[in-house]
């Protein structure tokens, strides 16, 4: 093996090491409500037969979740043994470590609140992203079909061609989340909601940001502190801190933020 190469690989190795690293920092308060789980006791010896700490991570997020002891149990079947490269490419749909091009974006022009519904869940709960990117069917062919079950869902009484509400999203992600509207033209408006925000994405919530220009026209998802965004059109992109009060978002599509979808707590799963 040449020295360059041995270089690469090292390097490869130390990217991914620092990535995990900073995931798990974010991780670290949304894993804590494991601990608050009726079923964390129940699946300790699933825990115990965990083959990595990555695939017990796994495993906790998915008790963080809400997800059953049978659907915990089955789950760690489907993973047990799998290397952490394999447990990150199935369960892991964006890096927030990573800002750039990602291969999921939405399918039409309405189904952006649909795609950061499919995120959110997808971030939280990794027995619904193996869900995704498991099985026989194509991955894209999945993520469709899940993208239009969710628009379809979202918009009983809404018109399809306005996309989703702001509680449809917050109906979708459970009872813990609820929305409000924010005034793009007061300035403690717009801190206001970048520091509830940045607190939910702090205790481990993404939080949908719907933004536009005249009206309400598109929803990106926060999902890191430092301003880390996942645009439904397929990128992951950090905005400025500056940029974000000064009601320029302009990074992402349209210029200003006009309403965001919070957990009405943080201490719960549900």
């Amino acid at each position: 093996m040449s020295q360059l190469t041995t270089l690469l690989r090292r390097s490869w190795v130390l990217r991914a090491f620092f990535r995990r690293a900073a995931l798990a920092a974010r991780l670290t308060p949304w894993l804590a409500l494991a601990d608050l789980s009726p079923v964390r006791s129940a699946v300790e010896p699933v825990l115990a037969r965990a083959g990595s700490d990555e695939e017990r991570r796994y495993l906790l997020l998915a008790v963080a979740a809400g997800r059953t002891v049978e659907e915990i149990t089955a789950f760690a079947d489907q993973i047990r043994g799998r290397s952490d490269y394999w447990l990150d490419g199935h369960l892991r749909l964006v890096d927030p470590a990573v800002p750039g091009t990602v291969p999921i974006a939405q399918s039409t022009p309405t189904t952006c609140g649909s795609v950061s519904i499919l995120m959110t869940r997808a971030l939280l709960d990794p027995v619904y992203a193996l869900s995704l990117t498991a099985g026989d069917v194509p991955f894209a062919a999945r993520l469709a079909a899940e993208e239009r079950r969710i628009h379809d869902a979202t918009n009983l009484l809404w018109p399809q061609r306005f996309g989703t509400s702001p509680w449809g999203v917050a109906g979708a992600l459970g009872r813990a989340y609820d929305w409000r509207l924010v005034d793009d033209t007061d300035p403690r408006s717009i801190a206001a909601a970048l520091r509830d925000a940045v607190a939910a994405v702090r205790a481990g919530h993404p939080v949908p940001v719907l933004i536009g220009d005249g009206y309400p026209r598109h929803y990106v998802l926060l999902i890191g502190p430092e301003l880390t965004f996942y645009n439904p059109s397929g990128e992951v992109v950090i905005v400025p801190p500056e940029a974000f009060l000064a009601g320029d978002l302009g990074i992402l599509g349209f210029q200003h933020v006009q309403g965001i979808v919070l957990p009405a707590r943080t201490d719960r799963i549900h």
